[in-house]
């Protein structure tokens, strides 16, 4: 059979599967929001994979190597091989209904990580949409093959041998269209990996002169850029300041920019090197102010506020506060 046809004919379970899965990267963004300190954590988890491992090769290759079309193949490659394959077909074929299971899990997980700067962005949502039906459709095929091994009857089988095989069959004649989503998701994705596209904080150059707190510092997860701190007990906060600053589009890929983290009587001063041009720029007026509220939410018994500092060619320190 065609997979339309098998999509048609089982149509039902295709719509609520894609409700229920596009439901639990929703719930993962709200649950960032709600707990920005769990979106950091979550952060962390995959942290290694952008400084060693297959992501950072992908970060090489299109960033430093510029490399398209292997970045294309190699997006694909592993989210056809990794996302729908070992971690989605071959756990069903042991346990029937994991693979859709860890499928679901993997959404809700994606929206925690990206949270609502990111994971709401137009560009991203398109992302997730594409990928996201690559699993989808695996995650498709699993449940047909679990439904049909554990009631082979309802099916017309005469053993539950033949619904495995049967179910199989169902999966390969699935797999030239998997195959074919999670590569145009590639090519998106390759597409939107340009500086700029994602994010409409200003791309100006990154600006001297905020405090280093004898080099005590933590590094943001996708960029590796530091934030400073004034003493150990605000390591946690410089975290997730270095998130919430990912997260807006402040600090990325290239930006060379910097952050500090300091007490200034009990409330929490978040510094930023910033040309003054930029301080009046709505896209840095909502990105502070988002910072400021989520920060709120992480730590309910600080005031945050945010100090922009410019520092002209004589070495003069202008600064403008945003609370």
């Amino acid at each position: 059979m065609h997979p339309f046809g098998i999509i048609r004919r089982h149509l039902r379970l295709y719509v609520i599967l894609n409700l229920a899965v596009y439901a639990l990267f929703g719930l993962g963004i709200r649950y960032a929001e709600h707990d920005p300190q769990a979106h950091a954590a979550a952060l962390d988890t995959v942290q290694y994979g952008f400084h060693s491992g297959i992501y950072h090769e992908v970060l090489t290759a299109y960033h430093d190597e510029h490399r398209v079309l292997y970045t294309v193949i190699l997006i694909c490659g592993v989210n056809l091989a990794l996302g729908a394959f070992a971690s989605i077909t071959l756990p069903s074929c042991v346990v029937p209904f994991s693979g859709a299971a860890l499928a679901a899990l993997r959404m809700f997980r994606w929206g925690l990580v990206l949270g609502a700067e990111k994971g709401l962005n137009p560009y991203i949502l398109g992302l997730v949409f594409l990928e996201g039906q690559g699993y989808i459709l695996a995650s498709f095929a699993a449940l047909l093959q679990g439904m049909f091994v554990v009631r082979p009857g309802t099916f017309g089988f005469a053993s539950r041998w033949q619904a495995f095989k049967q179910g199989l069959r169902v999966t390969g004649r699935l797999a030239p269209l998997i195959a074919l989503t999670l590569f145009v998701a590639a090519v998106y994705e390759t597409a939107i990996m340009k500086p700029g596209v994602i994010s409409s904080f200003p791309v100006s150059p990154a600006v001297a002169g905020i405090r280093e707190f004898d080099g005590r510092h933590v590094e943001t997860r996708l960029s590796g850029s530091p934030v400073y701190y004034a003493d150990s007990t605000l390591e946690q906060h410089a975290k997730v300041v270095g998130v919430l600053l990912e997260d807006v589009g402040y600090m990325r890929l290239g930006s060379r920019r910097q952050a500090a983290v300091s007490n200034d009587l009990g409330d929490l001063r978040v510094e930023v090197g910033l040309s003054r041009k930029d301080w009046d720029n709505p896209s840095v007026l909502k990105a502070f102010r988002s910072v400021i509220d989520r920060l709120a939410v992480a730590f309910p018994q600080r005031r945050a506020e945010i100090l922009a500092v410019d520092v002209d060619s004589t070495g003069a320190r202008t600064e403008k506060e945003y609370r």
